[in-house]
């Protein structure tokens, strides 16, 4: 059994990218600690997406015998998967909002009463005024909403590598049962022999009664333990079609040949690798850039925030028409800018954000 889960762990690392064996179920993002927030790779297939209009996607069966196929469809079938994929969707879409400028304000007046100038009534205005946010603010919102969209990226990646590792340990689990089943079965018909060659030597009185009690013995033993692993067996299978969210008695064949992965690589240089490519550790860290942007965005909020305007007043034409610039509309440009003079509450935001990030 320990040789067993050995495999296993290994083909796990295998699969999460040290070596290309061919378990690997499919090209995935690779995982470093500086991801592109809109991510251009494909995630896996689901079931739960509006695309899938198959129940199960070209190349991938419902019953599959290869762990390849196994992989892909617990991936395909796995709703933790396509949650953690939808959080990540949803995440990356915020970072094209947060940067965006806020929406120009158009205002328009009509006078009550005109009022009569030397070139014309007035009659209304119009005007539209754009705010912008202090240099550097927006920037920082955007750094923010792109690395928790990276960090839940991560947990998308994390959440795929699961199920796999998951899937292959099972299914080596369930060879290495398999092949001790086979064992049992071949020596049990052995022994079946046996005996009833015993039996036979004893009719004619050349055999011994102890050693027929013996064999039946030990026929007795081989059957419960035969039973015993059948047993197992189906405490596996149950355990992967839980994996791929099937029935629990869907039946699963068994695999004639399952490769074990190879490493040509140090010892160390495998600890670095996973230091660098630890999930955990990396979305921790995303997380830690986006409180550290939030920061910047607190401090952000202290600054003075300004506007440009742009007005137009509109103007009939002078009583008297002989008059220069009659009916001409004037323009008007304008400048806004907020002073921040309550300093607490922006001081109080700061200390709370990094209250946050420690």
């Amino acid at each position: 059994m320990n040789r067993t889960i050995l495999f296993a762990c290994a083909s796990s690392l295998a699969l999460m990218g040290c070596t290309s064996d061919p378990l690997r179920p499919r090209p995935s993002h690779t995982l470093t600690r500086s991801i592109d927030p809109m991510i251009s790779a494909t995630p896996v297939p689901s079931r739960f997406r509006e695309e899938a209009d198959e129940p199960t996607p070209s190349g991938m069966i419902d019953n599959p015998t290869t762990p390849d196929g196994f992989v892909r469809l617990a991936l395909y079938r796995s709703p933790e998967l396509e949650r953690a994929y939808q959080q990540w969707a949803a995440l990356r879409e915020r970072v094209v909002q947060v940067g965006a400028l806020p929406d120009p304000r158009l205002s328009v007046g009509f006078f009550a009463n005109e009022v009569e100038t030397r070139v014309g009534a007035q009659q209304a205005r119009i005007g539209i005024t754009q705010q912008f946010p202090w240099a550097g603010k927006r920037r920082a919102a955007e750094d923010a909403a792109a690395a928790e969209a990276r960090s839940a990226w991560v947990r998308y990646t994390a959440i795929e590598r699961s199920i796999t590792r998951r899937v292959i340990t099972t299914l080596y689990r369930l060879h290495e049962l398999d092949g001790t089943i086979g064992i049992t079965r071949e020596s049990l018909n052995l022994l079946v022999s046996f005996e009833d060659s015993i039996r036979a030597r004893y009719r004619v009185g050349s055999g011994s009664h102890p050693d027929l009690v013996r064999v039946q013995v030990e026929l007795g033993m081989l059957d419960d333990q035969l039973i015993s692993l059948e047993s197992s067996r189906a405490v596996l299978v149950a355990q992967l079609n839980a994996i791929l969210d099937r029935p629990h008695d869907t039946a699963v064949a068994s695999i004639a040949e399952l490769p074990v992965p190879t490493f040509d690589t140090t010892l160390g240089t495998l600890i670095e690798r996973a230091a660098n490519t630890n999930p955990s550790l990396i979305a921790l860290g995303e997380r830690v850039r986006a409180e550290q942007s939030r920061t910047e965005i607190a401090r952000y909020a202290g600054k003075p925030e300004f506007g440009v305007g742009v007005e137009t007043i509109l103007t009939n034409d002078a009583i008297n028409p002989n008059i220069s610039e009659s009916g001409d509309d004037p323009l008007i440009l304008s400048f806004n800018l907020n002073i921040p003079i309550w300093r607490d509450k922006y001081d109080a935001q700061v200390r709370e954000s990094i209250a946050t990030r420690l």
